[in-house]
């Protein structure tokens, strides 16, 4: 079975108007109001759904959870009386070696705290009560227990230990689930005041533009989401903007910070891989679940033209019609 996020293979960021592929509704339309950014004279290539990972996790799809405490919350569901703040976003520099001294003030100091400005201006979230903190990933498995855990990576980085939940391990188990050899990793001391982690680097990658006679041509930062809470919520990410492509000139400013706000909205969740996890105001799921927590995987028609087996989403999230023979 192949995991498939086949609405886009890569959105645009242009001046021109664009016919959506998929016509969202509710929710997802705002998705697009927020990503859909007019940047004046070129147009720039947004590789999120190529670099999604994809692989991993619940069903090998990419997907992981790491459980949070709300206050408030009741069988799952958020209650009325749960007060909701702008989301607070932690950035975390991980690499951003390949900078001048000019573009990393620029990119620490100047864009990223002007685009989570933005996006604290616009996103109010239920905050999480405590430390911040993520599951160890559990390599190994018997039937009920973990048998070997590791770090789990975020991009290109490894989460450390100080930012990792508590987590089981046992050396054996019958197969009726006595276990035995079982001891209990430390627990981190999770990072405070934060909903919301980005791993933030700064090199260049085969995803990157390049340097032409003419200027920078192509991709100028990328992002995607790495974990979840138990709600589905977006609670980890990580975003690269290539170093060629950073400016810190004026006359650049506007193209700057509607990526970095784009990118960022990635991160935090706005992408297609997210459409089969949406909720309703009171957190019920607007798709169906398993017991895993993920719907059910259902042949998919792509706007290629192609079927393939993606994770299920209800008509209430996503519309799909067609219109003078084309799928949108």
């Amino acid at each position: 079975v192949v995991a498939c996020r086949c609405w886009f293979a890569a959105s645009t960021i242009s001046t021109k108007t664009r016919m959506m592929r998929w016509i969202a509704t509710g929710q997802v339309r705002l998705m697009f109001i927020l990503l859909v950014v007019a940047v004046r004279g070129r147009e720039l290539v947004c590789p999120h759904d190529a670099i999604a990972q994809n692989s991993g996790g619940v069903r090998d799809l990419g997907y992981f959870f790491s459980p949070q405490n709300y206050d408030e919350v009741t069988h799952g569901r958020r209650t009325s009386a749960t007060a909701k703040s702008s989301i607070r976003i932690n950035l975390q520099y991980v690499d951003t070696s390949e900078l001048t001294t000019a573009k990393d003030d620029f990119l620490r100091n100047t864009l990223l705290p002007a685009a989570v400005s933005w996006i604290d201006g616009s996103l109010s979230v239920v905050p999480v009560a405590g430390n911040l903190l993520f599951e160890p990933f559990c390599s190994s498995t018997f039937p009920t227990k973990c048998a070997a855990a590791t770090n789990p990576t975020c991009g290109s980085y490894t989460v450390p230990d100080s930012m990792l939940a508590a987590i089981e391990t046992c050396t054996s188990c019958t197969t009726s689930g006595v276990c035995s050899g079982c001891t209990t990793s430390a627990a981190g001391t999770g990072l405070a005041s934060t909903d919301f982690v980005l791993f933030v680097s700064a090199v260049t990658t085969s995803s990157c533009g390049t340097v032409t006679s003419s200027g920078y041509s192509g991709i100028l930062a990328y992002a995607a989401t790495c974990q979840r809470d138990q709600y589905d919520r977006p609670i980890m990410g990580h975003a690269n903007f290539c170093p060629d492509a950073l400016d810190p000139g004026a006359s650049a400013w506007n193209e700057q910070k509607a990526t970095a706000v784009h990118e960022l909205l990635h991160a935090l969740g706005f992408s297609s891989g997210s459409w089969p996890l949406f909720r309703n105001a009171d957190g019920t799921a607007q798709t169906a679940r398993g017991s895993d927590g993920l719907p059910a995987m259902v042949p998919t028609a792509c706007t290629d033209g192609v079927t393939r087996n993606s994770l299920e989403v209800n008509s209430s999230t996503l519309s799909v019609v067609t219109e003078r023979g084309h799928l949108v």
